[in-house]
């Protein structure tokens, strides 16, 4: 289990301890196969290496629609559907699993993957016919008590977990990245693995802000606000919290429509994701190696 750790000292804007990303032991959860319904890239990607983590296989599909014909084509022992996807959402996705499982088709858990910690939220995933749900960002150990509460047992013949190594400690100074939210989502002692998470969130923010940009120019908020809220997910995920907090902000300017102040804070974005590479690089060169 990973060890208690102290919180960053925020007004210094420095983490004034060392990081160890410490393996999981070998958990119940080993040698299912699970159908990840996420259109996220980043999050796809974190969601993948922590079932990997647990021992399980990642089955994964960009929208309903694809997770809807695999869940068809293949025996999944669960998924999670994330709540807010193209073609298709997690919602529409689970009762049309369950509308299926009437006319005899085995029953499968779902969990939904979802930003929104309402009750309320929880209470639409339920009644769309969702096993349960799971808040982002997810935490290692919260994805493994809810694969273990839901999957049945795995056979006694459980392989080993998977040797991450020692690792070693990182000290890492710029608040732009919080390593221990980083540790508590993927719970793993090879930082390299780590940052290419994050070396992934950095590319597909870049890769969106241009996007949001051109919707700022239209006036389109809606658009705007989407997109902001797809960038927060993300940059949760890796522990990109400052990046994330400006997201939050920017997606509630966008929605209503306060346009001059989403300009400046679009700039406040773009130097926060800038951090986030500095930060990054500096963990590679710790571990000696180096961000793209």
């Amino acid at each position: 289990m990973m060890q208690k750790r102290e919180a960053p000292d925020l007004e210094n804007h420095r983490v004034q301890r060392d990081i160890r990303l410490d393996p999981l032991p070998v958990s119940e959860v080993e040698r299912h196969r699970i159908l990840v319904a996420e259109d996220n890239p980043a999050n796809q990607a974190v969601l993948r290496m922590q079932l990997d983590v647990l021992g399980c296989e990642a089955d994964q599909a960009a929208d309903g629609v694809e997770a809807l014909a695999k869940w068809r084509a293949g025996k999944h022992d669960l998924i999670l559907a994330d709540r807010n996807m193209p073609n298709m959402d997690g919602l529409e996705l689970a009762r049309f699993i369950r509308s299926l499982e009437k006319n005899g088709a085995t029953h499968v858990p779902i969990i939904a993957i979802t930003a929104d910690h309402h009750r309320e939220e929880i209470t639409r995933c339920r009644a769309a016919g969702m096993d349960d749900a799971l808040p982002k960002p997810i935490a290692l150990d919260d994805l493994r008590g809810m694969l273990e509460r839901w999957l049945p047992r795995a056979s006694s013949e459980a392989g080993a977990s998977n040797d991450h190594g020692s690792g070693s400690p990182v000290r890492e100074q710029a608040i732009a990245l919080d390593l221990e939210q980083l540790a508590r989502i993927t719970g793993d002692s090879d930082v390299r693995q780590a940052s290419a998470l994050i070396d992934l969130f950095i590319r597909t923010a870049r890769a969106d802000l241009p996007v949001c940009h051109r919707y700022l120019s239209e006036k389109n908020g809606r658009s705007l606000a989407q997109y902001m809220h797809k960038l927060k997910s993300s940059a949760r995920m890796v522990g990109a919290l400052r990046f994330a907090d400006l997201a939050v902000t920017l997606e509630d300017a966008a929605k209503s429509k306060r346009f001059a102040a989403t300009k400046s804070l679009m700039v406040e974005l773009e130097s926060a994701l800038g951090d986030v590479a500095v930060a990054v690089n500096r963990i590679n060169s710790s571990a000696g190696g180096e961000a793209e």
